[in-house]
């Protein structure tokens, strides 16, 4: 990682933190995994939910999620199911589209999904972002 990416990454995650979210800046998507996996198992949730983002699989913890007893291939409708479970989940991990300097969140979501619980309904929520998703500002992130 250079020098100005460290940099924004860092100042990015500052400002996070500003806007009172918990932010960690890992080094790669293996430690990505391990933060990820290691809060999952901590919460002990009942419920588990995500939201699929490339960045996500990227790291693994798709595959290990699924592992673990969430299936993709079941049938639209019931997927759709699965999805409106996910405003009940005890925690729920998914992907950002942009995340500015500022520290502010940017989706694009076709159903939905991703974004309806990051703003109210699972007890805890952790969204994943690479580098590559920190922006300068909200024009940039549209």
């Amino acid at each position: 990682m250079t020098n100005r990416t460290a940099e924004k990454t860092e100042a990015c995650a500052a400002a996070l933190r500003r806007h009172r979210f918990e932010a960690e800046v890992v080094k790669d998507a293996e430690a990505a995994f391990a933060l990820m996996k290691a809060v999952v198992e901590a919460e002990n949730p009942q419920l588990v939910s995500f939201g699929d983002s490339m960045t996500m699989r990227g790291t693994g913890i798709v595959e290990w999620l699924r592992s673990n007893g969430f299936d993709a291939s079941k049938p639209y409708e019931e997927r759709l199911e699965i999805r409106r479970r996910a405003l009940l989940s005890d925690l729920f991990i998914t992907g950002v589209n942009a995340v500015t300097e500022q520290g502010t969140l940017h989706w694009l979501d076709k159903v939905g999904n991703r974004i309806a619980p990051v703003a109210f309904g699972p007890r805890k929520v952790v969204i994943v972002a690479g580098r590559n998703k920190i922006v300068a500002d909200r024009a940039q992130a549209e």
